[in-house]
């Protein structure tokens, strides 16, 4: 098998490139990518071609994540996506109150954002916040619910349960 090379006309491009690939893994296996990378890394799963690319692109989006969704965010200010995605880039650094603020932006400019809800909330429970983090779980959960997801809305409700 020949490696194959994909030029990108800027950083977003490729951003937005493996942030879509990304998304069809987690779809397709039913299983966000950080806990796939966490399963891949301690031999659970096999090395199927789909899993060595899965894992590849996420250290690609880990790698330089915070730094291209800053970029990202300083073309379009309005993107509660990159807010969000580099609220989880922060928060998997350890960075919980710039995760935070991030995922309040994408709030903020998408009341709507179910993901930014759920991901805050965690946050502020990692932060020992846990009034904060069962009030944004509660939001989450209701949105994804009006949104038809049951798999988020099942997702919040387990989080809740071990709050």
């Amino acid at each position: 098998m020949r490696k194959q090379t994909i030029e990108y006309t800027s950083p977003l491009d490729a951003l937005v490139a493996v942030t879509k690939r990304l998304s069809i893994y987690e779809n397709q296996q039913k299983m966000d990518s950080e806990e796939f990378f966490h399963q891949y890394n301690q031999g659970k799963l096999s090395d199927d071609t789909l899993f060595i690319e899965w894992a590849n692109d996420y250290r690609h989006y880990k790698a330089g994540a915070i730094a291209d969704f800053t970029q990202a965010i300083t073309i379009n200010p309005q993107l509660a996506e990159a807010y969000s995605n580099r609220g989880l880039a922060k928060d998997e650094s350890g960075d919980k109150a710039g995760a935070i603020k991030d995922y309040t932006q994408a709030i903020t400019i998408n009341p709507q954002y179910a993901i930014a809800y759920n991901n805050r909330g965690l946050a502020k429970s990692k932060s020992g916040d846990k009034a904060g983090a069962i009030k944004d779980l509660e939001t989450a959960k209701q949105l994804f619910q009006q949104q038809g997801n049951t798999q988020g809305y099942q997702k919040a409700q387990e989080l809740l349960n071990k709050l």
